[in-house]
């Protein structure tokens, strides 16, 4: 849509018709001087358009509009302009078919404003509505910009900004759209709440209390109908039992009579079972005595075999007792030996201490006593002419010289003979060593040898770590075999007890219930403390003494119902069982009443696990045990106590005055058993739990005894092969060679240390001689110096001894008294380890004869062990074969017992069956009765107790449907008195109003839903189209920006990322840097920062024409000259008219338009440009 002419007559300062004809469809130019009215044409655009504000146009009412306000003779504003409507894309909305356009706007001075489109008068609302489709709303105008919208974006907020952005996308409609539906919605929601008061505050009230009265009115009209109809089903329910009553005495005397044949064919059948059980029993019988015969016989042998059995052992046992014997006799002997050792060290100490004290001086007074000795031999041998060797006998000096010359003759001789062998055998070595280079020798042998000689090692190290202790090993097998015979007569003990008190054992049937929910009899559940309250005990469980504990109340049914029980039996099921137990203020007050010691709880005097205590209450919870009758008495009959009590003799008091007692009798004897009985069960698991450790042991001693007769087996063939090989080696020359220089080797260090040894010995010896031969050759100056010297150390020997008192003779006889004592308690010692080899040779001796009897005994030990095997055996088949003879026997009483029962029910048949009879006729009478007086029942009874039917009786009785009638007839009549006869119409009416306005209230639902779907996408395409607005305006403001200022750059930035709602800012940047403000920018910069941001937002949603007026006043004629170049490179689709007084700005325009004012009227001027 173009404009293609545009007339103006009297329009403000146009006082004359004038017209801009031809308008180019791209770049039209509006020039002039000021005041020329070069503006005034743009606003008579603006008038045309249906502007509403007219500040917007500089006027205060529609008389500014007219030339000079109708003082210069003109009365009437008229604009008219023709537009082409050519292009199909903006054409106006019911104008599609006209290609051109014509409107017209006129202003009457005082009068009125008129439209006319194409010739046709209009209205102003169509004229908007024309040009509002046209993206052309002047009351709203994004297509016209003026010098105050450029100065008022350059200070907008972000806020503000977005609200821009907004109007360039068009979705400021949806806002209008959003707000009339908010509107409605909230109108919508005041009728919704409006109905919803009305409902709850007037009409459910209103309705409820109908509803109530109704059901009162409907209970009554129901309760007269129920009332008709149970009288109805009485007499139907009445008949029908009776008829059902006599049917059933009928099949009850069928079933009488059919069960009494059945009865007598029962008691044959037992007869026979009798007769043939009986015929079993005698076979059972003498099977039994056979094996009995057997048993004995074989319990003769074993005894005799014990005798032999007892022998070996008492041989064996005498040989461990004396081995025993002489061990202890070691033993004592070792410990002795160690006594007298520690004793020793004790007097060598005192010794060493008495040496210590008296020391120095017995030391003198000894070597005096020595030294005066010494003298005087050496005294005595002078005057003989002779002298005393260092033994102090007398010899000579030739004698002495002899000697001591064939000493050294000796020790020459054996260095002599040294060194020769040293002489001899080193040659030896080094020529052997030679030879044993040449020979080859035996690696493998060798090798094998060492392998050998480590595993005997081995061998030999396993056999001493083994720590074998046959006496333990023997003592286990013996005392195995006595506790296996203390078993056996335990085991006896408890078949004894079984026999005797067979009622007090029970065994389920495995296949009926399993054996862990079978508890045991209860006498048999607990042990009673004292023995001497066993009676008591006995008397207070009475009958419950052989009754039998079970855990669940279903075992007990099941077990009853398998008919498969022996005899009579009373079970207590553990969860079903109710027990009283004395309290402790009854029997507090028995205490007090009687005195501690007394009196006593039975449950206390028994012990019994925790788990089974329900089990022991039930038997023994209410009762009190007295010590005498007199105290039993006192207690039972007190009204505080009134309590069941038994005395220790079995006298029983009851609360109710019966009494019974009198004499014990066998009373206790049971419980007395039972208590050996548990004694014999818990020495019977010690002895197996003791049996087991021992053969634990033996089993462990026998598996080691088999293993280090394996490893000695092992050990001796290692030896073999060593000696083997060690053989094998001797002829080899390389070992014979290495051997023989092994042992000249060794005797060469031999003979070198003995060499070492002699030499001082030689050296000694000679020096000796030589000091000999001296004297010899001056031996009457030797004996003179001897003498001299011997008399001068018997003077000073004698002046020293001369010094020794009384006390010095008391401590040196102590310390020769120690000494002694010290010698004689070493000789005891040795003495005693003498007898200790005695000792262990005879112990050597004895094991051997030991082995012996061990061999011997196990031979018989073994026998023994089958014979008794055998005899348990025999046992065992025996016990068995009288289980069976009792289970035979059990079973023959409970025939004859069951015949018993039987034959006394039969007495009872006639009886009944007469009784039933009776029955019958009575129910048969009363049915013909019924059917006399309501006829209609033979009809309807082949409908009775049909499941579904009215009829249906099977949870009906004739006095519970009497029961309903009275109570119906009861409620009728409270009814009577209440009852709203109306409440089904009123009810009826405000229900029906009720419904009208629910659906009115559903129909608001609806519309409400309605809305805030259409709300909900109102704002969701008001958001997509501002989000594409934004995108598009974004580029379009860089794209324009950098046209009008090359080498910048400028954008548009969300102040929040996540919310565009929150508003946009716009940054500008030069060479790719932005700036933090737009306050660094020069007023011209701002200015076409400001003016590409409009352009922009035109170009997001492109009118088809776009007015500017002067927006290039803030700049300079470079900046100016960018913006026609900008229009003409962007917006080459749409037409401008611009108003501008800068050569730069309208020079790039196709058609300039230039205004003048002459003669006081504006005129205008169409030039086209050559420069375009």
């Amino acid at each position: 849509m173009r404009i293609l002419k545009i007339e103006i007559d009297g329009f403000k300062s146009y006082g004359q018709y004038q017209a801009l004809e031809d308008l180019d469809p791209e770049f039209n130019a509006i020039t002039g001087l000021n005041g020329s009215g070069k503006s005034n044409a743009l606003d008579a655009i603006c008038f045309l358009l249906g502007i509403t504000n007219l500040t917007w146009i500089r006027a205060q009412n529609n008389e500014d509009l007219v030339f000079k306000k109708g003082q210069g003779g003109v009365t009437k504003a008229t604009v008219t302009i023709t537009f082409d409507n050519s292009d199909p894309k903006h054409k106006p909305i019911g104008f599609e078919e006209q290609n051109i356009l014509v409107i017209k706007k006129q202003i009457v001075l005082n009068g009125k404003v008129t439209y006319h489109i194409n010739n046709v008068i209009s209205t102003q609302t169509k004229v908007q509505n024309l040009f509002n489709t046209c993206a052309m709303n002047v009351n709203n105008p994004h297509f016209l910009i003026m010098q105050g919208r450029v100065t008022k974006v350059l200070n907008m907020t972000p806020r503000q900004v977005l609200y821009m952005v907004e109007e360039a996308a068009g979705v400021r409609v949806y806002e209008a759209k959003r707000k009339n539906a908010m509107t409605t919605l909230e109108k919508k929601e005041e009728k919704i709440r409006e109905i919803n008061r009305i409902m709850e505050e007037e009409l459910r009230p209103r309705i409820n209390k109908l509803k109530a009265e109704k059901d009162l009115y409907d209970e009554f009209i129901r309760l007269g109908n129920d009332e008709e109809q149970h009288n109805h089903i009485l007499h139907c329910i009445e008949y029908y039992t009776c008829q059902l009553a006599a049917d059933r005495c009928q099949r009850k005397i069928d079933n009488k009579t059919e069960e009494d044949g059945r009865r007598n064919e029962s008691i044959k059948e037992k007869k026979a079972d009798i007769a043939g059980y009986e015929v079993e029993h005698e076979q059972m019988e003498r099977q039994l005595n056979q094996m009995t015969e057997q048993k004995q016989e074989l319990i003769q042998d074993e005894q005799d075999k014990n005798k032999d059995y007892l022998e070996a052992q008492k041989a064996k046992k005498t040989k461990e007792d004396e081995i025993h014997e002489v061990k202890k006799n070691i033993k004592n002997l070792e410990n002795s030996i160690a006594a007298d050792e520690a004793e020793l060290v004790k007097k060598k100490d005192k010794f060493k201490r008495l040496q210590e004290n008296t020391g120095k001086e017995v030391e003198i007074f000894q070597r005096a006593e020595s030294d005066r000795e010494k003298a005087k031999a050496l005294l005595d041998a002078l005057a003989k002419g002779m002298t005393v060797d260092e033994n102090g006998k007398e010899v000579s000096l030739d004698s002495m010289l002899m000697k001591k010359n064939t000493e050294l003759n000796k020790v020459e001789t054996d260095m002599k003979l040294l060194q020769n062998t040293l002489s001899d055998l080193r040659p030896s070595i080094v020529s052997k060593t030679k030879e044993i280079q040449t020979c080859p020798r035996q690696t493998e042998q060798l090798a094998e040898k060492q392998r050998l000689e480590y595993q005997r090692i081995e061998l030999e190290k396993r056999l001493a770590a083994a720590n074998m202790d046959s006496t333990r090993y023997r003592e286990g097998r013996d005392k195995i075999n006595n506790l296996r015979r203390e078993l056996e007569g335990l085991q006896d003990k408890r078949e004894r007890f079984e026999c005797e008190f067979g009622y007090m054992n029970f065994n389920p049937p495995r296949d009926v219930v399993k054996s862990d929910e079978v508890v045991g009899v209860l006498g048999k559940l607990f042990k009673v403390r004292d023995i001497r309250f066993t009676t008591a005990i006995e008397v207070a469980l009475g009958g419950h003494l052989s009754s039998v504990v079970v855990r669940y109340k279903n075992t007990a049914k099941n077990l009853l119902k398998s008919g498969k029980m022996e005899r009579r039996t009373t079970f207590v099921p553990l969860d079903d069982i109710q027990t009283r137990v004395v309290g402790d203020r009854q029997y507090n007050k028995a205490v007090q009443l009687v005195g501690q010691g007394n009196i006593f709880r039975a449950i206390d005097l028994v012990e019994y696990n925790p788990d089974l205590r329900k089990a022991v209450e039930f038997g023994l919870g209410g009762m009190l045990i007295a010590l005498d009758l007199e105290t039993a008495k006192r207690v039972c009959f007190d009204r505080e106590i009134m309590t069941r009590v038994v005395t220790v003799d079995g006298d029983d008091f009851k609360p109710d005055g019966v009494l019974s007692g009198g004499g014990q009798g066998g009373r206790g004897k049971v419980l007395r058993a039972v208590c050996d009985f548990f004694d014999g069960s818990r020495r019977l698991r010690d002895i197996e739990a003791e049996m087991r450790e021992i053969q634990a042991y033996v089993t462990e001693y026998d598996m080691k005894r088999r293993e280090n007769e394996s490893t000695m087996i092992k050990l001796e063939d290692v030896k073999e092969r060593i000696n083997i090989i060690n053989i094998t080696l001797s002829s080899d020359k390389h070992a014979r060679l290495e051997a023989e220089i092994k042992y000249e080797e060794e005797k060469v260090e031999e003979c070198e240390a003995k060499v070492e040894e002699l030499k001082p010995e030689l050296h000694r010896i000679r020096s000796e001689f030589k000091e000999l031969q001296e004297k010899k050759r001056n031996e009457k100056k030797f004996k003179e110096d001897e003498k001299r010297k011997a008399e001068l150390k018997l003077r000073e020997a004698e002046n020293i001894l001369k010094r020794k008192d009384a006390a010095g003779d008391k401590r040196v006889q102590n310390l020769e008294f120690a000494e002694s004592d010290v010698k004689t308690t070493e000789q005891q010692i040795e003495s005693q380890k003498q007898e200790v080899g005695t000792y262990k040779e005879s112990l050597t001796q004895l094991n051997e004869e030991l082995q012996g009897c061990v061999e011997k005994f196990e031979v018989i030990e073994k026998v023994v062990d089958e014979l008794r095997k055998t005899v348990m055996a025999k046992k065992k088949e025996c016990r068995e074969k009288e289980d069976s003879i009792r289970e035979l026997l059990g079973k023959v009483e409970a025939c004859k017992k069951a015949i018993r029962d039987l034959e006394q029910s039969g007495h009872n048949f006639k009886m009944d069956i007469e009784e039933l009879d009776k029955k019958k006729k009575e129910a048969e009478g009363r049915a013909a009765i019924l059917v006399r007086t309501h006829s209609w029942l033979e009809e309807e009874k082949v409908h009775f107790n049909k499941p579904g039917t009215d009829y249906d009786f099977r949870s009906r009785t004739v006095d519970s449907v009497i029961r309903e009638i009275d109570h119906i007839k009861t409620r009728r009549k409270e009814l009577e008195q209440r009852v709203n006869m109306n409440a089904m119409k009123n009810l009826s009416e405000q229900e029906e109003h009720v419904m009208t306005l629910e659906t009115k209230h559903q129909n608001l639902l609806h519309e409400r839903e309605r809305l805030q779907e259409m709300i909900t996408e109102i704002d969701s395409e008001k958001q997509r189209e501002l989000v594409r607005a934004f995108e598009t305006i974004s580029v379009n403001f860089g794209g324009i920006f950098s046209t009008l200022l090359p080498g910048a750059c400028a954008t548009l930035k969300p102040v929040d990322r996540n919310d565009l709602e929150a508003g946009l800012q716009v940054k500008v940047g030069f060479n790719g840097v932005y700036k933090e403000s737009l306050d660094e920018l020069s007023g011209g910069q701002r200015s076409l920062v400001a003016l590409s941001l409009i352009l922009a937002m035109l170009k997001c949603n492109p009118a088809p024409i776009y007015i500017l007026d002067e927006v290039d006043a803030a700049l300079d004629l470079s900046h100016t000259a960018n913006v026609g170049t900008m229009i003409k490179k962007h917006f080459k689709n749409s037409q401008f008219i611009i108003v501008s007084l800068k050569q730069g700005m309208f020079n790039n325009a196709n058609l300039i338009y230039r205004t003048s004012f002459v003669n006081g009227t504006s005129n205008i001027k169409r030039t086209v440009n050559k420069n375009s």
